[in-house]
């Protein structure tokens, strides 16, 4: 049964959330170019520009977000333990769920950051979007096809149990 389809879609899950610690979410900066606010699974990091010849940052502050790290590794998890309990399927499909819910308490938790690191700027342009904020989107993707594929092993086999 690990070979089947929702497998890699469950590593796929996995892989995305850990790939999520590894990459920077967010930055923007403002117009004069004299703060820079950056977000990545660990820190809210806000920074002043040093002007020389060469413009440089100095880090101001760095306000810890540990939890939304917190929150990738135990979705990370999760879908690995769903991985092999291929013998259950309706515990995968309910833990695909919680994975679900999870992942999405994780983008909003995301999404609340940003929302706070452009109100302390204080202007209405847009910040740069990195890769490490689209890793959990795929993520959540990844574990609905999962669940689909899961719940349609499922119906297969009540199918083939009415048979007999």
């Amino acid at each position: 049964m690990i070979q089947r389809i929702q497998t890699l879609f469950l590593l796929g899950v996995a892989i995305c959330m850990g790939l999520m610690l590894a990459f920077p979410l967010w930055e923007k900066e403002n117009n004069d170019h004299s703060k820079k606010i950056s977000l990545d699974v660990y820190y809210l990091r806000t920074f002043a520009s040093e002007r020389t010849e060469i413009v440089s940052w100095k880090e101001e502050s760095a306000k810890p977000v540990f939890y939304i790290a917190g929150i990738a590794v135990l979705a990370a998890l999760l879908a690995l333990y769903s991985l092999f309990r291929y013998d259950n399927r309706k515990l995968q499909i309910r833990l695909g769920a919680y994975n679900a819910l999870l992942i999405m308490i994780n983008v909003a938790l995301v999404v609340y950051l940003i929302y706070m690191g452009e109100k302390e700027l204080g202007q209405h342009e847009k910040g740069e979007f990195y890769i490490g904020f689209y890793l959990p989107l795929a993520a959540l993707i990844f574990n609905s096809l999962a669940n689909r594929f899961i719940r349609k092993d499922e119906k297969l086999v009540r199918s083939v149990d009415r048979i007999r």
